[in-house]
């Protein structure tokens, strides 16, 4: 049966919580581990219908998850790099203006990193210098190359 009076129902059931906390923590432990399933699937479906309400949040989330994991920095190191460069490439000294073909919006400077020797952040590139860039690195006399070839048809 119900209780008549929901705030007072709350509020004892706090009281209760405070006072057994590890209690609870442990039944809750158990209830998991036993129902993996029901818990795995309320999970994706929370995950799945807040990823809908908030995309920004997840968004932002991910990228500072990639800052992470990708080149060990943190967001505000990329903040204060995107305010340093005045939000332009540190090349081309242009915004960036390459469209993300999942979602339409115009995507985030790239964090240039060495991918050789001491592998350290540089500085935030457009998406168009950050491939001139790798190749240069990735090809010895790319950039030689690149010039013969356009001497060839002046």
């Amino acid at each position: 049966m119900p209780y008549k009076d929901k705030e007072a129902s709350r509020a004892r059931q706090r009281t209760y919580y405070a006072a057994n906390r590890e209690k609870h923590k442990a039944y809750q432990y158990k209830w998991d581990t036993k129902n993996k399933e029901k818990v795995t699937a309320y999970r994706a479906a929370w995950v799945k219908a807040d990823r809908l309400a908030n995309p920004e949040k997840w968004q932002r989330r991910e990228f500072e998850q990639s800052l992470r994991k990708r080149f060990g920095t943190t967001p505000e190191w990329y903040e204060a790099k995107f305010k340093e460069q005045s939000g332009v490439c540190a090349i081309c000294r242009r915004p960036e203006t390459s469209i993300n073909a999942v979602n339409g919006r115009t995507m985030r400077l790239a964090v240039d990193h060495a991918h050789h020797g001491k592998k350290r952040n540089r500085g935030l590139l457009c998406n168009t210098c950050n491939g001139a860039l790798a190749r240069l690195e990735a090809i010895e006399g790319w950039a030689e190359k690149a010039l013969a070839y356009l001497k060839q048809y002046e």
